[in-house]
């Protein structure tokens, strides 16, 4: 399937050409590197190490949509941001903004920056399926930074014809990385230990608890996980991140 990394390399260096800020500069400039990163370690089949690059070019362009459309947020109300370490706005903003889409690439980007399950299951895996979960989520990040950058520079935008068929990829893909990461993990006999040593998945959170307990107990046939709701698994996946 189409990844769109070359549409972002081309839409990041024409936002560049439209701005002369240096602040956004450096953010648009950071994108890109994180992005042509990210190709480097999916051609060296580092595929769990993929999307903690993509989540770096995520939070980039959540900042870039923030400073350029929301700036008073950042230079009133996080004015650590512009300090050398001081603690910045994450990509709240974006996620408030751009909905369901958005939440769910940015948790599942998450997921494996942390020791979570679903990445760590697939850790050392140069499997098809591995790189077609990468790939997808590839799709997934790429579709989501196209979006936040067009939203603040519309005269980028590309054809209709191409946002929708770009739409279409992406509902189909966020669906597919769901079954394909549950058929993994349960592969790899994990469920099965995960129920046993009935952990504590979100502490303080005990509906999320019986959502996971839910989840995993149809995880074990393919065919049973598609009729699982996938707002359901979003709610967990966003619960899970709230940490960050």
């Amino acid at each position: 399937m189409k990844t769109y990394d070359e549409l972002i390399m081309q839409l990041v260096q024409r936002a560049l050409l439209e701005t002369e800020d240096t602040y956004n500069i450096w953010i648009l400039k950071r994108i890109r590197s994180s992005m042509c990163a990210a190709n480097t370690l999916f051609e060296r089949e580092y595929f769990t190490e993929v999307p903690v690059l993509l989540r770096v070019a995520f939070e980039h362009a959540s900042r870039y949509y923030q400073a350029m459309l929301y700036p008073e947020t950042i230079t009133r109300n996080h004015k650590e941001a512009l300090k050398l370490l001081g603690r910045s706005p994450g990509p709240g903003k974006v996620l408030e903004d751009f909905g369901e889409s958005a939440k769910t690439t940015y948790a599942f980007l998450c997921g494996f920056a942390h020791p979570d399950l679903m990445s760590l299951a697939l850790t050392d895996d140069k499997s098809e399926t591995v790189r077609n979960i990468i790939t997808m989520l590839t799709a997934t990040t790429n579709v989501a930074i196209y979006q936040i950058i067009t939203k603040v520079n519309p005269s980028l935008k590309a054809t209709s014809e191409y946002e929708e068929e770009m739409g279409k990829d992406i509902h189909v893909s966020i669906n597919n990385i769901v079954i394909e990461m549950l058929s993994k993990i349960d592969n790899a006999g994990l469920m099965k230990e995960i129920i046993q040593k009935k952990p504590l998945y979100a502490q303080g959170h005990n509906n999320l608890n019986v959502k996971i307990q839910d989840l995993l107990s149809v995880s074990s046939n393919v065919e049973d996980v598609r009729k699982v709701v996938l707002g359901e698994f979003v709610d967990i996946l966003n619960l899970v991140n709230e940490r960050d």
